[in-house]
């Protein structure tokens, strides 16, 4: 049978027969209610040219037990279409298994083809896929810092999720932050910590917050100190002391429960205005009508998340970055006032203590006057 390369196919007729190499498989999953969507697949041919493939969650009974990765395979009478979203590798079309699609396992040719297949994204290429959602990347680098292990709940998704920051140093010698979701919060131990490690990791968003970062996605693997070229290039291009990869510490306000995040670091508005230091500007005086969303807030009785930047730490500036609000609970306020008096009267106990401490005549003195 005469096999079609990867580079010949085109989203005209579906009469194709391919012979590939199951570089990786994975399901992918709706991060937020957790449902499979699809069996996914990157193929190679022997030339090297890489195809997306896709399963649709009805037909994935029917092939799942047939199709195993890192084998070699003839596939045929499937549907090519274009590849618009989301794509794990740079093909502007991908592969449809349908009812009719025939799978045929091809025994004793592996040497022909490679062992893996990245496409190793530099700074510049992740800056242009920066929001959007096209393409992933993958990218290599020298692990330089990571952090425990989170767990946060959303308004849209109550459930827990876990993630891990971790930040890794590119073969450019850029630095680039890493959210890690779901099990690959916790593929990283901490065994990793004080050693040089690099990891490649496939497959992730490029987005925006706080600077240019990656988030995983259901088609990301991750590789600690493969053993390929560009593994051993970056280890001896950078010295063992200066990458050494160190624990970083988390945001405890996004930890815990929705009630939890009311009471994190709650102050008055008397002791948010004291927090900054002298060399406050010169008000002019101006003022202008409040803006919409603001003038629905009026009336309300809200909980404020602010965030303090270094406008009102350094010059005392009084315009404060709401990051969320909160619907107060009296019932939850009232447990948590009655919290606070506890702490305060444990306070007041110890400071009593430590005085009556400090006033008393020391025994030994005393015997020696006399």
């Amino acid at each position: 049978m005469a096999y079609k390369k990867l580079s010949d196919l085109t989203t005209r007729g579906q009469n194709w027969n391919i012979q590939v190499k199951v570089i990786r498989m994975w399901d992918s999953v709706n991060p937020t209610t957790d449902e499979l969507i699809s069996l996914d697949m990157i193929l190679m041919d022997e030339q090297g040219e890489t195809i997306h493939a896709t399963i649709w969650k009805n037909l994935i009974d029917t092939f799942r037990s047939k199709i195993n990765e890192k084998s070699i395979y003839a596939f045929s009478n499937f549907k090519v279409v274009e590849s618009t979203k989301y794509r794990p590798v740079s093909n502007e079309i991908k592969i449809f298994f349908t009812y009719n699609t025939k799978v045929k396992e091809i025994k004793g040719s592996s040497e022909v083809f490679p062992e893996y297949c990245f496409e190793f994204a530099t700074m510049d290429t992740l800056e242009e896929r920066a929001e959007k959602d096209t393409q992933c990347s993958d990218v290599i680098g020298l692990l330089t810092q990571m952090k425990p292990v989170e767990t946060r709940i959303t308004k849209r998704n109550p459930q827990p999720s876990y993630i891990r920051e971790i930040e890794i140093l590119m073969p450019e010698g850029d630095k680039i932050k890493i959210t890690l979701l779901g099990k690959f919060a916790y593929f990283l131990t901490e065994d990793v910590i004080g050693s040089q490690t690099v990891l490649i990791i496939t497959s992730m968003m490029v987005q925006r917050f706080s600077g240019l970062c990656l988030k995983s996605t259901s088609a990301t693997r991750i590789y600690i100190d493969l053993d390929i070229p560009e593994t051993q290039e970056l280890l001896d291009r950078n010295s063992a002391e200066e990458t050494l990869p160190k624990m970083g510490s988390i945001d405890r306000s996004n930890q815990g429960t929705l009630e939890e995040h009311m009471f994190y670091r709650r102050r008055t508005l008397e002791e948010l205005t004291t927090m900054r230091h002298g060399n406050q500007s010169d008000q002019d005086g101006k003022s202008e009508e409040a803006p919409k969303i603001i003038q629905q807030l009026c009336g309300k009785r809200l909980i404020f998340r602010f965030k303090l930047n270094d406008n009102n730490l350094t010059f005392g500036t009084q315009n404060y970055a709401v990051k969320r609000t909160f619907v107060p609970d009296d019932r939850l306020e009232m447990l948590y006032l009655d919290n606070k008096a506890e702490e305060e009267l444990m306070d007041d106990e110890v400071d009593t203590v430590l005085m009556k401490k400090q006033n008393m005549p020391d025994r030994k003195s005393q015997n020696n006057n006399v």
